[in-house]
């Protein structure tokens, strides 16, 4: 790494040249303060420096009252007669420009510097701001941005020349604010790394420049997250404070409420009347993906096609290092990769002129950094396709320009360069929208909620997305499907083939459930009973269970839960089976559910009683946010022989009904009035489609409530949480392990907070090293010891074996009872990879002695890099 990438270069002269080591007749630009004027002459001093100045010449009469100047391209001179003062003669080809008092809407206008195609811009229009100019050194996106911005000037040119702003100013009369992404390059994972050793670093001391020149309001940078850190980067931005500029900042992740990765650093500097902006980080929505963008890969025209699929010299460097393409084709399940300037360009020259052709080299050693889309073939070999821009502009939360889906559109590849380094929209909507609330605030103009902008900006992508990609089930046959109906009403639609049988569908659901259950498809229609060889596409069938397997089961005797045993007087940090209580508090919750005289009681848990843990802790749960649902829902009741059955099988998982009659009996205990568990469905639910008011309405039902235990299921892991209601914010609490990630719940921290009337939370985390597994084990441990002051399990066996006492206990609350309610989730925890891989290991033969060694050498030393 070069050592420029973490200079402070000396920026004391940014603004103004060394006085007095230039040499006379030199052209400068500086911005001055006056006092008086004659007819030919202004008696000013510069800014920030102060340096004693007389502007010599005839200044334009419109501007005589104005006290502040940006004046370009003076001549610098010396006058003998005034030692320590600088002339600055001003000739026909100079350029002075005035800064008088204007009204507030001027200061709402923004021209974006770097601008590319403005993305930036779009999204601070959307908080309010108006786009007035751009300004964009590369000529093919100048063009690109008149295509798409036709009512917004664009001036080609280099910000690093003066030459540049003067023109600014000649077409947008100041004041104004700037918005400016400067080059990521220097500082970037992806790029050169070379900090102010590179060129491209210089747009940073450019703008900073700019912003002097222009005497702009506020100020907004982006760039990468490295580049806050960076020591040249810092030395660079504090000159604004010299200025008299407040400065803030924020780091924001898009993937935190968008489907796209993108890290971005942003840095406002405010003027000093308008006082500092409160830059907080935005609300973490994380859960959407691509798919719920783009349900499904959008099969373009075939000039399209043509323009977007790769070609056999991209398929040969795509694959330099021997490997398949495969890899880089984009999961529609998870978020998509931070997207690059050269997504579309790594194997030719890039569209905008801006590089060559990467060499072999540098391929075989950097790699190459881009996303595929598989294209559809009917034969032949498997084709891949770059990205549309109009995809990629609406996954990095761009609404997608109509122009570039037009007949007449510009060059795709350039299209997909100018969106690999945009500034999201989104963020810029967010900074932008906390800059304006600034300024109302202090103009006492009417508030403006940045969550509610972001709201409506995120609809308005949405609807963009309906219009890309329609419905694709809409264009399947009705043929394509069939309707299966449960005996405990559960409706299932299933895709299958035309010639699909009743034997091929039976097959299936075998092979999921490993469980064979007496009775048979009838057509729902005619009631007529089903043959294997008859055809199910497009018809509704309902299964009907033979009348002896209805009747009540035979409870199993428990073979998997033997009550450990205990030396005398040896306390148990948790030992629940031996206290009385414990077993009654069971009951009482079991109480809570409504029964039914039905003989005989439903088999709710129809095809599960076979499934091993990890296939129950796979299953979706349903998504539960309103009150009255969770209360519905939860009078489902079970036949209790099913239930213990797969309580035989569930090994580390642990249901929801479990989990929550544990933590129940455990506040119960306790004696704690103003404390009340939440159904962890509702927990769940709220974290993906939660509001305040859906909150609101359940700590409605307790009003004196103080502290709220619940646990959130997530990728089949339990994780406890504990709120407790303080003076000024909400505590929140829990235990986890230290691989485990806990940021996500932080929106639904927040709508409890909101619910509760409290500003913020804050997070108290304590961190385990052992057990990834036995998640709801490890829930209710956390439970008693927050409520019960309980010691909390210290390795894997205690954990383990507290596992062990907590399914005894439950089961012998089961059987004291005749109906069961139905769980409806399950948590397994995140197993441990190296145990699971050393157990498979030995079962194929691998010598005990040497399984620790191979099963290092079969899992990778880290994550995979991120591209």
């Amino acid at each position: 790494m070069d050592v420029g990438w973490d200079n402070a270069v000396d920026a004391t002269h940014l603004f103004h040249p060394r006085w007095f080591e230039t040499e006379s007749g030199t052209k400068v630009s500086v911005v001055v303060d006056c006092l008086t004027h004659s007819p030919e002459v202004v008696l000013a001093l510069s800014v920030p420096d102060g340096q004693r100045i007389r502007l010599v010449g005839a200044v334009n009469h419109s501007i005589q009252g104005c006290r502040r100047l940006s004046v370009f391209g003076a001549l610098l001179d010396f006058p003998k007669e005034l030692p320590g003062v600088i002339d600055l003669l001003l000739t026909d080809s100079t350029y002075v420009f005035a800064h008088g008092l204007r009204p507030v809407g001027d200061l709402g206008r923004v021209v974006e510097l770097c601008a590319g195609v403005a993305c930036s811009s779009v999204g601070l229009s959307s908080a309010g701001f108006s786009h007035v100019a751009s300004v964009e050194w590369r000529a093919p996106f100048v063009q690109l941005h008149r295509s798409l911005h036709p009512k917004v000037p664009v001036i080609e040119g280099d910000i690093n020349d003066p030459d540049c702003i003067r023109r600014l100013l000649q077409q947008v009369e100041p004041p104004f604010c700037l918005m400016s992404g400067i080059a990521c390059q220097p500082y970037s994972s992806g790029g050169s790394q070379h900090g102010s050793e590179d060129v491209r670093s210089n747009t940073l001391p450019a703008t900073i420049k700019a912003c002097y020149l222009c005497q702009a309001p506020v100020l907004i940078i982006e760039c990468v997250t490295q580049a806050r850190s960076n020591k040249f980067v810092r030395a660079q931005v504090q000159m604004l404070e010299t200025l008299g500029y407040s400065l803030s900042e924020v780091s924001l992740k898009l993937e935190d409420q968008w489907a796209a990765r993108r890290y971005r650093w942003w840095l406002v500097a405010m003027h000093s009347s308008i006082g500092a902006v409160q830059l907080p980080e935005w609300p973490k929505s994380p859960s959407l993906t691509i798919r719920d963008l783009m349900p499904f890969v959008k099969q373009w025209p075939s000039d399209v096609l043509q323009e977007l699929q790769l070609s056999q010299h991209e398929v040969q460097q795509f694959t330099l290092d021997g490997s398949a393409l495969r890899k880089y084709v984009t999961q529609l399940d998870g978020k998509l990769a931070t997207c690059l300037h050269s997504w579309g360009s790594q194997a030719s020259e890039c569209p905008c002129g801006c590089r060559s052709q990467f060499s072999d080299h540098l391929i075989q050693q950097r790699g190459i950094y881009a996303q595929l889309l598989p294209v559809h073939v009917t034969e032949g070999q498997p084709c891949f396709r770059h990205f549309h821009p109009c995809e990629l502009a609406l996954l990095n939360a761009m609404p997608p320009p109509s122009a570039w889906m037009s007949a007449d559109r510009p060059s795709l590849k350039l299209c997909l360069a100018a969106i690999g380094q945009l500034a999201s929209p989104l963020q810029s909507l967010w900074v932008g929208a906390c800059v304006m609330r600034q300024l109302h605030a202090v103009l006492q103009l009417p508030e403006v909620v940045p969550l509610d902008l972001i709201q409506t900006f995120k609809r308005d992508l949405f609807a963009c997305a309906r219009e890309m990609f329609p419905n694709v089930q809409g264009s399947l046959s009705a043929t394509s499907w069939v309707h299966l109906q449960y005996p405990d009403g559960t409706e299932v639609r299933a895709l299958v083939q035309a010639q699909a049988t009743l034997g091929d569908l039976t097959q299936a659901e075998a092979n999921l459930t490993q469980q064979h259950v007496e009775g048979s498809w009838i057509d729902a229609s005619t009631g007529i009973p089903l043959e294997d060889t008859d055809l199910v596409a497009g018809r509704c069938l309902r299964f009907q269970v033979d009348v002896d397997s209805r009747m009540p089961e035979a409870i199993p005797e428990p073979t998997g839960f033997a009550a450990p045993s205990h030396p005398a007087g040896d306390v148990d940090f948790l030992d629940l089976t031996a206290d009385p209580a414990v077993l009654s508090a069971l009951d009482s919750a079991l109480d809570s559910v409504e029964t039914h005289s039905v003989d005989p009681v439903p088999d709710t848990l129809y095809g599960m009683q076979q499934l091993s843990g990890a296939r129950l802790a796979a299953l979706i749960p349903p998504l539960v946010s309103e009150v009255h649902t969770s209360t519905m829902i939860h009078q489902t009741v079970a036949r209790l022989g099913s239930r213990l059955a797969i309580l035989q099988n569930e090994g580390p998982a642990m249901g929801d009904d479990e989990l929550t009659l544990h933590a129940e009996s455990i506040l119960r205990m306790s004696g704690r009035l103003d404390a009340q568990f939440l159904d962890p469905l509702l927990a769940t639910g709220w974290l993906q489609v939660g509001s305040r008011e859906k909150v609101g309405a359940w700590l409605a039902q307790f009003p004196a409530l103080t502290a709220i235990a619940t646990a959130v299921l997530h990728e089949g892991h339990w994780i406890p949480v504990v709120w407790t209601d303080g003076m000024t914010e909400v505590h929140v609490t829990l235990w986890e392990h230290q691989d485990c990630d806990v940021d996500f719940l932080c929106p639904l921290h927040g709508l409890v907070s909101q619910a509760w009337g409290k500003p913020r939370f804050s997070i108290a985390c304590s961190r385990r090293t052992f057990s990834k597994e036995c998640c709801g084990s490890a829930a209710v441990a956390f439970f008693a010891h927050r409520f019960l002051n309980r010691d909390l399990p210290r390795s894997s066996e205690e954990l383990v074996e507290l596992h062990q006492e907590l399914k005894t206990s439950f089961e012998a609350a089961l059987r004291a009872t005749s109906v069961v309610p139905k769980p409806w989730c399950w948590g397994l925890g995140q197993p441990d990879a190296h145990t699971l891989v050393s157990a498979l290991l030995q079962t194929h033969g691998v010598p005990p002695a040497q399984v620790a060694l191979r099963a290092k050498l079969v899992l990778p030393l880290g994550s995979p890099s991120k591209r």
